[in-house]
């Protein structure tokens, strides 16, 4: 849930940096569970690209989300999240 701005503010905090090894822990996971219970288990990406959350007014303090930023990651997720539980938007 990174955005390009955040390495102006902490250039040693890279958030999307586990990404990879949160996915791969996942698949990890899939691979070894029963597929009922694989199937309740699912990963997302949001991008740090600036794709999603841009550092232009969706920053709040310490390079956190404001509720502008929250909302855009909520609108990212909420095709996933309605897919993934059945809810229509």
């Amino acid at each position: 849930q990174g955005s390009p701005a955040e390495a102006e503010f902490d250039p040693d905090n890279n958030r999307c940096s586990p990404c990879p090894h949160v996915e791969a822990a996942t698949d990890a996971f899939w691979a070894s569970a029963t597929p009922d219970v694989a199937a309740r288990v699912h990963y997302k990406l949001v991008p740090c690209d600036g794709s999603v959350v841009t550092g232009d007014g969706d920053i709040g303090c310490n390079g956190h989300k404001n509720t502008v930023g929250q909302a855009k990651v909520a609108e990212f997720l909420a095709p996933t999240i309605s897919e993934v539980m059945g809810w229509e938007l």
